[in-house]
């Protein structure tokens, strides 16, 4: 017995030593793997070399580590995504880099993101060409986006059996109504703002008149602006320009040189020869190209020290209950950074960066609180990106100043709510049957088994109209303008960047850049430096967070279209949104 004991103890300890080992050489594995992932090479260039700028992913906000399509065998692997942030500040580089002759633009796949987007990059462009360096756009099949990207060229190519597909612009919107009444679901809706028009998709089978007055206008207002820049960059009459687009006279290859879209049909060769004239390569030589990823490596003149220091702090994405991440606005995560910069002296001012269509109005007036605080200790500008309506308007209300994109999805001051009723559902469809008791009057009020009692609807009503009120009286306060004219404007209405500030809802137009000058001015400094917030997680978290989610999953990699990303969007609004100061809808044009 005694020796079966020492041979069992021996066995165990030599098991326990060997996992040991083994979950020690693993970590040492992953720390090698990501030490050498994570090290950021340096990159230089030689002279007379061209920029290659090409947008075939979403650009996000800020340069983040993402999942590579393909998982490594042994790691997951992150690729490298460069964000607006750094892709504007390359270009910026570029611009004063003596090594970089020129860029040239490649039009294919252009994911870009929003039209907002676009023009941020854009701005960048023609900010480049302010160096006197040539700026050749090309391509084969060129949508109206990328078109209007590549308006700031100097020069416009098309291959010849290529397409300029410019038809105009759409915005379609999804509805789900006859799919519930199907399902025998009732969607039990409540909202404040004749334009929240969050709860049609559910509630009827077409965009209301209000809906369709207010998307209509946003739509022509982005579109007006859009052609207006096209028609000063390439010298085309605006009527003229209007009239060829409307009427996609760009289906005709033939006629884009003469109409002046285009200046030239050349293949891809033909255009690698424009670029060696204009770097004075000979034709016999190879051009020198590098890509914004691998440039983004070269490093540029380093900033003289300064003590004094601009916050950026990145609000980001849907507005939850919860702590919040890289992408999403948490009770804490955003609340937690105003009040640390708020606290920091050598932070002279901060920049709140928003691109939210807004959710939780109970986290937005958190964060609402920690802005309201922060402005009394030091400047506050707002900045908005593609988007910063409904919860994404309420966080800045606050702040001194605030700038957005011309093209910038605002406003949507208002409230929805959404309690569905399944038990049509559940008894006409799967048989399912539900029995309760109930102590409290009310306290079946969120059941999705059952309709609501008229005095239940009365009482989720009120908390919707409560919540309108207040988000308009925090509005009116920190835009110093009355309640009365916040409600004519507000009504859930959703207003370009251009459009609200004409009416008062932003201070100026401008981007990022402009913010963060604007809020050095209000500090009265003129040397800074710029840091980020929130801090992204290191890669070596990341993996980590994927490896343990592949190990812990058997199943298979989807990749997810159009089509399952609105079923999931539907299924938060609808089963996850009970109040809410959120857009009422993904606007997306194209």
């Amino acid at each position: 017995m005694k020796d079966f004991l020492k041979v069992l103890l021996a066995s165990l300890l030599g098991t326990f030593i060997a996992i040991f080992i083994v979950v020690i050489g693993f970590f040492l594995f992953v720390s090698i793997m990501i030490s050498v992932f994570s090290a950021e090479e340096t990159v230089s260039i030689s002279p007379k070399t061209v920029l290659e700028l090409e947008f075939n992913y979403q650009l996000p906000e800020r340069t983040s580590y993402k999942p590579a399509d393909n998982f490594g065998f042994m790691l997951p692997a992150l690729v490298k995504q460069l964000g607006l942030n750094d892709v504007v500040k390359n270009i910026e580089k570029a611009k004063t880099d003596n090594d970089i002759a020129g860029i040239y633009l490649k039009l294919n796949n252009l994911m870009l993101g929003s039209y907002a987007d676009v023009k941020v990059v854009r701005d960048a462009l023609e900010g480049f060409k302010d160096s006197g360096k040539f700026i050749i756009a090309g391509g084969d099949r060129i949508s109206m986006k990328a078109y209007y990207l590549a308006s700031v060229a100097d020069s416009i190519y098309l291959i010849p059996t290529g397409e300029l597909d410019l038809r105009g612009m759409l915005m379609e919107l999804t509805f789900f109504k006859n799919t519930l009444d199907k399902l025998d679901i009732e969607a039990q809706v409540f909202k404040s703002g004749k334009y929240k028009s969050a709860v049609e998709m559910f509630s009827s089978e077409e965009m209301s008149r209000e809906n369709r007055e207010q998307l209509d206008e946003f739509l022509n207002s982005v579109f007006e602006d859009v052609l207006g820049e096209i028609s000063r960059s390439r010298n085309i009459d605006f009527n003229d320009l209007k009239s060829l687009v409307e009427n996609y006279e760009s289906r005709n290859t033939n006629s884009l040189v003469p109409d002046k879209l285009i200046d030239g049909l050349e293949y891809h060769d033909e255009i690698i020869k424009v670029l060696k004239s204009l770097c004075s390569v000979n034709e016999d030589k190879d051009l020198k190209k590098v890509t914004l990823q691998k440039y983004s490596k070269v490093p540029g003149e380093s900033d003289e020290y300064t003590s004094n220091r601009i916050a950026v702090i990145y609000a980001l994405g849907e507005i939850h209950e919860g702590k919040g991440d890289e992408e999403s606005i948490g009770y804490e995560n955003i609340s937690r950074e105003l009040s640390r910069v708020r606290k920091n002296d050598k932070i002279r001012a901060v920049v709140l960066r928003i691109n939210s269509p807004g959710g939780s109005p109970l986290t937005s007036e958190q964060v609402l609180r920690e802005v309201k605080l922060t402005s009394e200790k030091k400047p506050v500008v707002a900045s908005f990106g593609s988007v910063a309506a409904s919860g994404g308007y309420y966080i800045a209300a606050e702040s001194e100043l605030i700038f957005a994109e011309p093209y910038s999805i605002t406003g949507s001051i208002g409230a929805f709510g959404i309690v569905p009723n399944l038990k049509g559902f559940f008894n006409n469809k799967l048989g399912i049957t539900f029995d309760s008791i109930e102590k409290g009057k009310f306290s079946g009020m969120f059941s999705l088994t059952a309709p609501l009692s008229s005095e239940e609807k009365e009482i989720l009503m009120e908390r919707i109209n409560d919540i309108y009120i207040t988000f308009k009286s925090r509005v009116a306060e920190g835009r110093k303008m009355s309640e009365q004219y916040i409600d004519e404007i507000a009504q859930g209405r959703v207003w370009s960047g251009l459009q609200a500030k004409e009416i008062g809802l932003v201070d100026k137009l401008g981007g990022l850049n402009d913010a963060i000058r604007e809020a050095a001015r209000l500090a009265g400094i003129d040397e800074y430096r710029v840091v980020e917030y929130p801090s992204l997680k290191d890669p070596f978290e990341k993996i980590l967070n994927l490896l343990y989610a592949k190990i812990g999953s058997t199943n298979s990699i989807i990749e997810v279209d159009d089509i399952n990303t609105t079923l999931r969007k539907t299924n938060e609004f609808f089963l996850k949104y009970k109040f809410t100061t959120r857009i009422p809808y993904d606007i997306i044009i194209n």
